[in-house]
This record gives structure tokens, sequence and C-alpha cells, in this order.
């Protein structure tokens, strides 16, 4: 396979990228793709954006063109090699900070494919956190590898049941099932080189390690750039429910921004994130006035805020950060 002598991932020096665990020192070593996925078509690509995120693309374009992980459109997946090709194209044709950065895995394009992800393990002196030795103890039978950051470790599992819904908060670790997950290729020697299929694996993990949807008070802890995509959280109030929801049936735009807008292509925003939440704000003003006339609900700021930050586009680390940056984007389109 050509993917052993290419510079893959985050312009990173290609050769040094599997990672042997000696007590709690993860060494580097060679590249490395697990048999059972490596010639499927599970594979997209990623360009990073100027917030630290990875964004997936289409394989099948050298030029970044922004997909859904969550519900990407079949056309758009390829093998490992594929991707990897478009990678390289991508970098041979465009500007290097336009072009394509590395290449992803969507779980959802395989049946149990599903992914346990730990952020800030690996410190300076590449000694794992005691967190993520006992796991990589616990789950040597399948294969991990650090992550493009260089300090977080992936673990790839196939398990038939699922995530519990109720257990998906982010908490020591992060479970997921369906999104893309960037793919650095540095496997970690003490694990297996496949994926082990372990059923109700995820569960358990989850029970242990997150934290419940419905608890008074959760406190995301991860501040990852491996963050993808999200889902919204949180519940609305009644009334703002009613705007939601009459936004989301008649607005085709609005309902994709509000429930997609972190995964969704953005072009017609150039890629803008910012501008996409600029749009997503004036359009909850918009239809608050709507609802209002035919429910006589009255909506104030802080309920469109409220909708704003229930939404997909909400969820990414600079806005669940910055309250201020939210109230400027409301304010500024008010």
């Amino acid at each position: 396979m050509s993917a052993q002598s290419t510079d893959q991932q985050d312009g990173s020096s290609g050769l040094n990228t599997v990672g042997e665990v000696a007590g709690d020192v993860v060494e580097e070593g060679s590249f490395h793709v697990p048999e059972s996925i490596v010639d499927n078509e599970v594979w997209v690509t990623y360009t990073n954006t100027d917030d630290g995120r990875r964004v997936p693309c289409s394989g099948i374009s050298a030029k970044p063109r922004y997909i859904n992980a969550h519900d990407p459109e079949p056309k758009h997946l390829v093998t490992f090699e594929q991707a990897l090709a478009s990678v390289e194209e991508s970098r041979h044709q465009l500007p290097r900070d336009d072009a394509l950065d590395g290449t992803m895995l969507i779980l959802g394009a395989m049946d149990g494919l599903s992914c346990i992800d730990l952020d800030d393990v690996i410190g300076d002196d590449g000694k794992l956190d005691e967190l993520a030795s006992d796991i990589l103890d616990d789950l040597d039978s399948t294969y991990a590898e650090v992550s493009p950051s260089g300090d977080g470790v992936h673990l790839l599992i196939r398990d038939l049941e699922g995530l519990d819904e109720k257990y998906t908060i982010k908490g020591q670790i992060e479970t997921y099932s369906n999104r893309g997950v960037s793919f650095s290729g540095r496997h970690i020697q003490s694990t297996s080189t496949e994926i082990a299929e372990i059923d109700g694996m995820m569960q358990a993990y989850q029970h242990t390690h997150n934290s419940r949807r419905d608890a008074d008070s959760v406190k995301d802890t991860s501040d990852s750039d491996d963050d993808i995509d999200y889902e919204p959280t949180g519940s609305l109030a009644d009334k703002t429910q009613e705007l939601v929801d009459a936004m989301c049936e008649h607005d085709n735009t609005a309902e994709e921004l509000y429930e997609r807008g972190d995964s969704m292509s953005l072009g017609q925003f150039g890629g803008d994130r910012s501008r996409a939440d600029m749009s997503l704000a004036s359009k909850i003003y918009w239809w608050a006035d709507e609802s209002g006339m035919l429910s006589h609900n009255d909506y104030v700021e802080a309920d469109i805020i409220a909708v704003f930050m229930s939404s997909d586009l909400a969820q990414r680390t600079k806005v669940q950060t910055r309250p201020d940056y939210v109230r400027m984007t409301v304010r500024k389109v008010r």
C-alpha cells in the first residue's frame, strides 16, 4: 500500500507515525491502517480551520468541498488510498493554507464502527496520563492511534449495540458512532493492528466516564481540536420550541443551519462559519416576529439567544466559550 511512503496528515514527516507504549511513554514508529477499513469506502478528507477545527470534505475532490459527516452522500466516500490521493493532489494544486490537510474516517459508514476519543492525555514528554494508560491496557485487543494533534488517543471498536443516547455528554472521554474522526495512522504498538468487535463495550465506557444528558449540571471538559461536528444539546421552553418548529418547517436554509450547520457545506458563506452564524441569527429573529404574530408569544433577546445556542452551529468551542460573541452576533442582526 502506497500510504506507507507518503507525507500523511498535517504536514507530519510520514514514517514516524506508529506509537509504542513502553511503560507510560508513547514512542513513534511507522504508519499503519487496519486492514478491515483500508479498502472500504468509509473515508473522506478534512481541512483545518483558523480556530483549530477539522472540517470534513469530500473524498473525491482535491479542492475542499465541505460535507455533512453525520449523513454523507455515498459518492463522497472512498477508500483510504483514494482519500490520501485527493490530499496529495490538493497539496500539489493549491497553496498550503487552502489545501486539504488529511484523511478522515466516517464512523457511520460501517455498521458498529465507533471511537473512544481521549483528549490531552499525552504530555510534552510523551507520557500518557493515568486514565489513558488504564484504558489502553483494558482495550489492547483493538486498534488505537495517537491523534493528529499529537496529544490525544483514538481507539476504534466495532460495537453493534451502539451508544446509549442518555450518556452522550462529553465527560472524561468522548464516545462517537456517527461522525468523522481525523485519522493519523500513528498506531500505538501495544494495541492490536486490527479493529476488534466488542458489543456493549461503548455503552460500558459511557456509563463509567460520560455524563447523563438529563443531568442538572454538566460541564463539557473537552477542549479538543479534533472536534469536528456536534449534536445540538439542551432543551427549549415550549414557546421557543414552537419558534424552532415553525422556522425549520418552512425555511429549508434555516433548518439546515440549525440542525447541521457545523458539518454542512457552507459554500454560500465562503466556508465562513461566522457568516453562517449571522445568517442563522437573522433567520431566528425573522421567524420570532412571524411566530409572535401567529401565536401571540413575545420573544425577547434571551429567547433568540436560547434558540441560537441550541443549534448545531452553536456547539463548536468558539461559541460555547464566548458568550460575548453570541450576544454580539444576535445584536448585529436585530
